[in-house]
């Protein structure tokens, strides 16, 4: 883990370099402490149709979602977000400063007793890190 999901109103298409927000995410995310390599996946999704605010047509919105297992402490929790949360609103610095955007990002953690896992990417030492249910 962790599983981080952006989720952006298709007029954003054209101003936002999307490739380049999903390799800044998912670098920092490897780049951490916090997870193995093999656990991690960046995926960004354009949403049509969208409503935001008064539906002028320039409004625009973000919503990333970082997704991990149950386990780790509030600190820990903190330090992932303050981490990804600035490498996004680095990413959309110059939107967030000229347009008319709103940024959401959230931490959630799976239900692991809900979860079905399988992952050959992860080498056999780090799965124990992981709930794994086949």
């Amino acid at each position: 883990m962790p599983h981080i999901t952006i989720d952006y109103t298709a007029n954003l298409s054209s101003m936002l370099d999307v490739e380049a927000m999903v390799a800044a995410l998912h670098d920092a995310a490897v780049s951490s402490a916090y997870f193995p390599v093999g656990g991690c996946r960046t995926l960004a999704r354009s949403s049509t149709p969208f409503r935001v605010g008064d539906s002028a047509p320039e409004n625009a919105f973000v919503y990333i979602n970082v997704r991990i297992l149950p386990g780790r402490d509030s600190e820990a929790k903190q330090s992932i977000l303050r981490l990804l949360s600035g490498v996004a609103e680095q990413q959309l610095r110059p939107l967030l400063e000229t347009g008319s955007i709103g940024l959401q990002f959230e931490l959630s953690e799976f239900d692991g007793e809900l979860t079905v896992q399988r992952n050959n990417m992860l080498p056999a030492s780090a799965e124990g890190s992981f709930r794994r249910r086949a």
